[in-house]
């Protein structure tokens, strides 16, 4: 991953618009769980929740990329 871009770009804030409904999301479908629901978030390392959410985000974020553009959606 490469960290040498500064600031956010607009990709970047689209799927942090869209975090919380992509943790929800989560939250939801792990209802089915036997965690009945937790979201497994920890300080000291990703867990599959945090990762599931994020790639969430940010394919939300690049549908709200192509509505912007005006192109149909992939």
């Amino acid at each position: 991953m490469s960290t040498d871009q500064k600031g956010m770009t607009l990709r970047d804030h689209f799927a942090t618009t869209a975090l919380p409904l992509a943790i929800e999301y989560w939250r939801k479908v792990d209802e089915d769980e036997e965690d009945e629901g937790s979201f497994d978030w920890d300080p000291d390392r990703v867990t599959e929740d945090c990762r599931n959410a994020a790639d969430l985000a940010y394919r939300m974020a690049d549908a709200m990329m192509l509505a912007r553009k005006g192109k149909a959606y992939e």
